[in-house]
């Protein structure tokens, strides 16, 4: 689903006679002018790809230890699903001058959406590090949200140290702006969606996780019982 909307979306991106074209028609942005470009690279591409894979392997692992994980990666699982469709059907509905740099070579060569050159294997073969013209609304921010909203729900991270979660999650906002990877407008929006589908979503869907959650007794385990575990 993600990979179709993604890849018509890029097939769809406006297309210009040069890159300099292509340059002159990025829309004026109140991010862009506060944030110099900087896009900085990890092992796992961008930095707010970076992020996000961690934040979802700490997220995974802490679950494993804790008497409801399993609930909890469900309804990280469940959300995920619903905020795709939602993004699946707003990427192809306006088409904007794509800000990215490393778009803009793209922008100027035509594009067909199947084919070993087309879109869809392209999107397929970036792993979410390089997907043009999927601008409305921003996948990464959707991504850093959410893990934000589920870490302070369900103290995924301590307490006292909740400001980290917080600290990640804004260096994540920060470097999609400064890789130009979204319009600052694209990254709002989708702030404002997936906080606004978290709170329908845990209003609506109580009623259904409350029959599974398991309770804290002295019966209940986690996934992985740290006290049973013995060194041989």
């Amino acid at each position: 689903m993600a990979i179709c909307g993604d890849a018509l979306a890029w097939f769809r991106m406006p297309k210009y006679d040069t890159i300099e074209d292509s340059k002159s028609h990025i829309l004026n942005d109140v991010g862009f002018d506060l944030i110099v470009y900087s896009c900085p690279k990890t092992i796992f591409g961008n930095v707010q790809t970076a992020i996000i894979i961690l934040s979802l392997v700490l997220y995974f692992v802490r679950c494993m230890f804790m008497i409801n994980g399993l609930v909890y990666m469900q309804q990280f699982i469940h959300m995920s699903c619903i905020m795709m469709l939602l993004r699946t059907t707003t990427l192809s509905l306006t088409s904007m001058p794509n800000p990215n740099p490393k778009c803009f070579d793209e922008s100027v060569e035509p594009i067909e959406y199947t084919g070993y050159d087309g879109s869809a294997f392209k999107t397929i073969h970036s792993v979410a590090t390089k997907s043009c013209g999927n601008l409305m609304f921003s996948g990464h921010t959707m991504f850093l949200t959410m893990i934000y909203l589920f870490e302070n729900k369900y103290k995924i991270v301590p307490r006292k140290l909740a400001w980290l979660s917080f600290v990640k999650t804004a260096t994540g906002y920060y470097y999609i702006i400064s890789c130009r990877s979204h319009y600052t407008i694209d990254v709002w929006i989708s702030f404002l969606i997936t906080n606004m589908t978290f709170q329908i979503y845990n209003t609506y869907d109580k009623s259904f996780f409350a029959t599974i959650l398991i309770e804290r007794d002295e019966e209940s385990k986690p996934m992985i019982d740290v006290e049973t575990i013995h060194l041989a």
